[in-house]
């Protein structure tokens, strides 16, 4: 029992600034950030979709895609979009819910 109590307690020294940081701003600004999050949700899904059909890896892949071997002119435009392009090899539903917990702490 006393792991779990340690297990406890440290989770609650490395998570509870965080909690109560998301919980005053919750309570102070209500759901203000959710039609923020379910854009970036959405939009995110969205590319996912099209990216996946025949027609439609390049017309994503193309204004929203970022590599190191792009010189920097290149690359700052695309930058933007790139936040919501899936990357080709992890799974979307990470992204998806990486996208949810960051867009709605934020």
């Amino acid at each position: 029992m006393r792991p779990v109590r340690a297990l406890g307690r440290a989770a609650r020294r490395e998570w509870g600034p965080l909690r109560a940081t998301v919980r005053a701003a919750l309570a102070a600004d209500r759901l203000r950030a959710a039609p923020m999050t379910s854009a970036a949700v959405g939009l995110t899904a969205l590319l996912q979709v099209a990216q996946n059909r025949s027609w439609g890896f390049g017309p994503v892949q193309t204004p929203g895609s970022v590599r190191a071997e792009d010189p920097l002119w290149a690359a700052l435009p695309r930058t933007p979009l790139s936040m919501f392009v899936p990357a080709l090899d992890l799974p979307v539903w990470g992204a998806l819910t990486q996208l949810l917990l960051v867009f709605g702490i934020a």
